[in-house]
C-alpha cells in the first residue's frame, strides 16, 4: 500500500502558532504525528513524504523512530529540506530534489504543479488551505487531520478525472499548436497557429463516404477510436462500429446500438459484459450528448451475440 504525507515540520516551533495550535509544545506535536505514522504503516508499504520533513534541530528520538518504520521511505524535498542534510540522516530509501511522476497520471511534488486535465498532483506546501482544483490534493498532515493520505483515497480522487486521452484535439496544449506545414484537416492562422474555432467547425461538418458490411455506402465521420474498434456516426446521429479486418485490411462497419450510462451505476454496468466502454467527457462528447457533458458517464456499444 502506498501512503502520502507532507509538511511534518518536525522540530519547527513556529508551526504551532502558525497552524497547529492544538499542541502546547513542539515535542508534543512531533510525538503525536510520529505515533500516527507508526500506527499506520507496515512492512511492504511505501511512505511518500512530499517535503518539509523538519526544520532546525531534529530530536534523536524522532530520527530513530522514523528510521525504524518498517516501510519503504521516499522523500521529495521541500523548501525547508536541504538535500545533503536529509540524505545524511540515512533514514530515507530515496531522496528526490524535484517532483516525480509516480505513474503517468499521478505527479508527486512539494509545491503544487501545473498539470494536464488527466493528471492528479499530490502536493504539500499549502498550510491551512487547499486549491479549488480537481487535479490537486494537499497531503499536508494538518490538512489530512493528522492522518496519512491513502492510496485508496488517491484512486478515488483520480477516478473523478477524465481518462487519459492523447488523441489530437483532446490534449491540454491543443490550442497552442503552431504548424510549419499546411494541413488539409485543420484551419490555420497566418502565423501557422491553429484556429481552434474554425477547425472544430470543419471537423463537425466533415463526413466521408464509407462502405458498410452489407455493401451499401454511407457518409460517416469518426467520433472515437478504441484499440481496433472505431465508432462512427452519420448525419442523422445514428452510430456505427468499425471492427478492423486484418485479413482484408479494412474496417467492417455495422450499425451500433449504444447507451449512455452513469458511471456510478455499477450494478447495471456489471451486467453488460458484452459492451465496449468509452469514457464520456465534455470535450469529446459535449455536443453529441449534452446530458453527459462534464459528468461521469460511460458510453456502451452493444456487440453482436
Amino acid at each position: 500500500m502506498n501512503y502520502f504525507t507532507s509538511d511534518l515540520h518536525f522540530g519547527h516551533h513556529r508551526i504551532i502558532e502558525f497552524e497547529r495550535d492544538r499542541f502546547k509544545t513542539i515535542a508534543e506535536h512531533d510525538d503525536f504525528i510520529m505515533s500516527k505514522i507508526e500506527q499506520r504503516v507496515k512492512a511492504g508499504d511505501t511512505l511518500y513524504n512530499l517535503g518539509d520533513f523538519g526544520f532546525g534541530s531534529l530530536s534523536d528520538d524522532i530520527i530513530e523512530r522514523y528510521r525504524k518504520l518498517p516501510c519503504k521511505k521516499v522523500l521529495i524535498c521541500g523548501n525547508h529540506d536541504t538535500y545533503n542534510k536529509v540524505v545524511n540522516l540515512g533514514i530515507f530509501d530515496e531522496v528526490h530534489k524535484n517532483p516525480i511522476f509516480l505513474t503517468r497520471r499521478i505527479l508527486l511534488s512539494h509545491e503544487p504543479e501545473m498539470c494536464s486535465p488527466y493528471v492528479l498532483n499530490i502536493h504539500g506546501h499549502l498550510h491551512a488551505s487547499y486549491l479549488n482544483s480537481e487535479n490537486h490534493i494537499n497531503a499536508n498532515i494538518y490538512m489530512q487531520n493528522y492522518n496519512l493520505l491513502s492510496e485508496k483515497a488517491v484512486n478515488k480522487k483520480l477516478g473523478k478525472l477524465p481518462e487519459f486521452n492523447n488523441g489530437f484535439g483532446a490534449e491540454w496544449y491543443y490550442s497552442k499548436y503552431v504548424f510549419t506545414k499546411e494541413h488539409n484537416d485543420k484551419v490555420l492562422n497566418e502565423d501557422g497557429s491553429i484556429n481552434v474555432e474554425e477547425t472544430l467547425k470543419y471537423w463537425e461538418n466533415f463526413f466521408e463516404e464509407m462502405e458498410l458490411a452489407d455493401g451499401t455506402k454511407k457518409e460517416l465521420k469518426k467520433v472515437a477510436g478504441r484499440e481496433l474498434n472505431t465508432l462512427f456516426k452519420d448525419r442523422d446521429e445514428n452510430f456505427y462500429i468499425g471492427v478492423w479486418d486484418s485479413e482484408n485490411k479494412k474496417n467492417v462497419i455495422t450499425p451500433a446500438d449504444i447507451e449512455i450510462i452513469p458511471a456510478d451505476n455499477k450494478g447495471y454496468v456489471a451486467n453488460c459484459e458484452r459492451w465496449e466502454k468509452y469514457y464520456v467527457n465534455g470535450k469529446k462528447w459535449g455536443k453529441m450528448f449534452p446530458r453527459a457533458k462534464n459528468e461521469e458517464r460511460y458510453l456502451y456499444i452493444k456487440k453482436e451475440d
